[in-house]
């Protein structure tokens, strides 16, 4: 809406939109190969908006975490040119590909919805590893690298830690800091029979 208010001097000159691979199963959803990620150009204003129905009708993914890295490489693949690159993303949702951030090359601002029970901390790790920033409904953090520098920081009276591991993690792990999206920091356990899958790749070439 902001952009189709302030096209002319908006600055934003591309769209990526996903829907978390258009009606595929959950089981079949490899990083990378998740699909459901469109792309064109912002203007004229009609063109992102017919993009919006048609991703909208191609499916909603069905469950709850998002493939929002490979959207991400793939809008940076398509419009490789794009200094900054803008996520707008759910809260609530947990980021299923966070293996991928080393695709990223490029600082990510990250616009929030639904903050009301706290910050998800992949996101603060998403801005914090690109040197990116945080945005949301009442305030912003542009530099997580100082506001961690004390192994703490708080945001919104919920207080995230440096974990052994090297990310940020709510300290109250029971509290509404999403800390069931920590899985998603480690590679899935491969079962014995389950076939190789494939790794996933930063740029695609099909």
């Amino acid at each position: 809406l902001w952009h189709a208010l302030h096209e002319e001097e908006s600055g934003i000159d591309h769209v990526a939109l996903f829907n978390d691979g258009d009606k595929k199963k959950t089981k079949k959803k490899i990083p990378g190969y998740t699909g459901g990620v469109y792309t064109a150009d912002a203007s004229p204003v009609a063109r992102p908006l017919k993009l919006f129905n048609k991703v909208k009708n191609k499916g909603n993914g069905g469950d709850s975490p998002e493939n929002d890295i490979e959207a991400l490489v793939t809008g940076i693949n398509a419009f490789p040119d794009a200094k900054e690159v803008i996520l707008v993303a759910d809260n609530r949702s947990c980021i299923r590909d966070f293996l991928m951030l080393q695709c990223l090359d490029r600082p990510i601002r990250i616009i929030l919805t639904d903050t009301r029970k706290g910050i998800n901390h992949q996101y603060i790790n998403l801005a914090w590893k690109t040197r990116g920033s945080l945005h949301w409904e009442n305030g912003e953090l542009y530099d997580v690298e100082s506001a961690i520098g004390s192994d703490s920081l708080t945001i919104q009276g919920e207080k995230y830690i440096l974990s052994p591991d090297g990310w940020i993690t709510p300290a109250n792990r029971l509290g509404p800091g999403y800390g069931f999206c920590t899985r998603y920091y480690k590679a899935p356990r491969r079962r014995q029979k389950q076939k190789r899958r494939k790794e996933p790749k930063c740029y695609f070439t099909e």
